[in-house]
């Protein structure tokens, strides 16, 4: 991984993505997001597409219905579904790791 890639973290429901503008702003190809919580919800919000991978925690994805191959269409990215142990390890592996509202 680049040492200089961030691993962003979004918790707040998708109407209260204020802070989305700014994660696009600091965007970097290495980069990672995840969708915790309710912020899982938004796994199909347009604001995304311009993630090229995201995360969403296994017990996230079971409540929402989704699968770790889950595309809905080529607009979107990805959706990993990931249990604890894995999200425990982008942290560490990641240089930085900020958390949004």
């Amino acid at each position: 991984m680049n040492p200089l890639s961030t691993f962003h973290q979004l918790s707040n429901r998708p109407s209260g993505w204020l802070s989305i503008a700014q994660i696009q702003a600091l965007w970097q190809p290495n980069d990672g997001l995840i969708l915790l919580g309710e912020a899982a919800q938004g796994y199909q919000d347009g604001r995304l597409k311009e993630f090229n991978c995201i995360y969403v925690l296994q017990a996230d994805a079971a409540v929402l219905g989704l699968t770790n191959t889950d595309k809905l269409s080529s607009q979107y990215p990805i959706i990993q579904v990931i249990g604890f142990d894995k999200w425990a390890e982008l942290i560490v592996n990641y240089n930085k790791h900020i958390s949004w509202q």
